[in-house]
């Protein structure tokens, strides 16, 4: 389980390094702003301020994709893997948020996770409708074959469990 773990998150944290750098990016549209004043000061140089960008994009790809071993656990339900999962990302990206200076004020930290736990309640909807669409159709599999049984049994109790043989 743990090697998974590494490998989940080894690939979660490559791909949060490119979507981080791309988002950053494609919001600014310009290499040269790439990156905020705040953290260029803070890290003394801009060339080591897209280091730490990169580095800290990634750690959030690290515990969002290293985090969906947890929608493996079977044991858990679909919310409290959900709560999980969400309570990992947000311990991560909030102190991302601040240091990286993506917000401006706790009120745009809060509306950014408040949109974060909006998507997530919209997934859970969505996943609770898939599933309940499946157990159903499960449900009447299941009645079925149930009823098939019923019948072979009854065609064999109506026969005397006798063969047809000559």
């Amino acid at each position: 389980m743990l090697k998974r773990v590494i490998k989940r998150a080894l690939i979660g944290f490559v791909l949060g390094m490119i979507v981080g750098n791309g988002i950053a990016l494609l919001s600014t549209m310009s290499l040269d702003r790439i990156v905020s004043n705040e953290l260029i000061e803070m890290a003394g140089s801009k060339t080591l301020a897209i280091v730490i960008q990169t580095i800290l994009g990634g750690l959030i790809g690290a515990a969002g994709f290293g985090g969906m071993l947890l929608y493996e656990i079977e044991s858990w339900s679909m919310i409290r893997t959900m709560s999980v999962h969400f309570t990992l990302i947000m311990l991560v990206f909030i102190p991302v948020c601040i240091i990286l200076h993506w917000v401006g004020s706790i009120w745009e930290m809060l509306i950014l996770a408040g949109f974060m736990l909006l998507g997530y309640m919209i997934v859970w909807l969505i996943m609770f409708c898939i599933y309940k669409a499946q157990v159903k159709e499960l449900n009447t599999m299941q009645g079925r074959i149930l009823d098939s049984r019923e019948e072979a049994d009854n065609n064999i109790n109506n026969n005397g469990g006798a063969s047809n043989e000559n």
